[in-house]
């Protein structure tokens, strides 16, 4: 069956909807104050999706395009509709439109929270890597947080690995430390 959600690209008109999800969705350690956040609009290599049905902002999905992987910084279904199927069809629609390995960060499964959130992606065909790193202060007063990663659509070498973290410190964490 088909679900009633597509993804649109999305720019500034709905910004103040997403970010309301962004900061429902993630603690601030993980996103950039609003000011940050609005300021990636522009850039190139960010892109930003919505899924809505009559103007209300439903979902989110912030990516990173880099030239052989994607990089998924934030995806985010409002708290309301979570659990019924549409996260996982609206992250199935992102997949198979991309056509090249897709990264994302974790936390550690030391929660139950997180335990469930890895086996969401791991349902959705994404790989837990072994590979940790340190994801930057991305708002003044917050420590720096140990991640996992995951791929799709399978286990990154140590190698790929490398090569999109050192592509993601470049672009991403230097655009959050430079906001």
């Amino acid at each position: 069956m088909e679900h009633q959600y597509k993804w649109e690209r999305t720019g500034s008109r709905d910004f103040s909807k997403v970010y309301r999800l962004m900061t429902e969705a993630f603690p601030p350690s993980e996103i950039r104050n609003e000011t940050g956040q609005r300021s990636l609009l522009g850039h190139p290599g960010y892109q930003l999706y919505t899924a809505k049905k009559e103007e209300e902002v439903h979902g989110l999905l912030a990516v990173w395009v880099f030239e052989t992987f994607d990089f998924i910084e934030h995806f985010a279904v409002d708290s309301s509709l979570r659990g019924n199927g549409l996260g996982g069809r609206l992250l199935k629609d992102y997949l198979q439109s991309v056509g090249k390995t897709v990264f994302l960060e974790v936390e550690a499964p030391v929660t139950e929270l997180a335990k469930r959130r890895i086996g969401f992606y791991e349902r959705s065909g994404f790989y837990l890597n072994d590979f940790d790193y340190i994801q930057p202060d991305l708002q003044k007063g917050h420590e720096p947080l140990l991640l996992k990663n995951m791929t799709y659509p399978s286990k990154s070498s140590p190698e790929d690995f490398e090569y999109m973290k050192q592509h993601i410190f470049d672009t991403v964490y230097k655009s959050y430390l430079n906001t």
